[in-house]
């Protein structure tokens, strides 16, 4: 009986310990904050954008490049394709 009062009296000054140790101990990702959240702009696809895309498509330009030169994303341009039935496809 006195052995496991003993052992559990050490377990228990151990565990205060620790405990007094992480209080002390600033966490940085306690003391940050979380970064805001962008705002979303979204923009319609006008008729100048639609007849760039029909057209670059055509040449058989990548959907990246296409996206670039449209200032759009690059899921926003396959989308856009895809609706309106247009295929990115570059192979020949």
């Amino acid at each position: 009986m006195f052995g496991y009062t003993h052992k559990s009296s050490l377990i228990g000054q151990r565990l205060r310990i620790c405990g007094e140790l992480l209080e002390r101990r600033s966490f940085k990702s306690w003391n940050q904050k979380m970064a805001k959240k962008k705002n979303t702009v979204r923009r319609e696809w006008t008729a100048t954008e639609i007849r760039k895309l029909k057209g670059l498509a055509k040449k058989k330009i990548g959907a990246d490049k296409i996206a670039r030169r449209l200032k759009r994303t690059v899921a926003a341009t396959k989308m856009k394709a895809s609706g309106l039935g247009v295929s990115l496809d570059t192979r020949g």
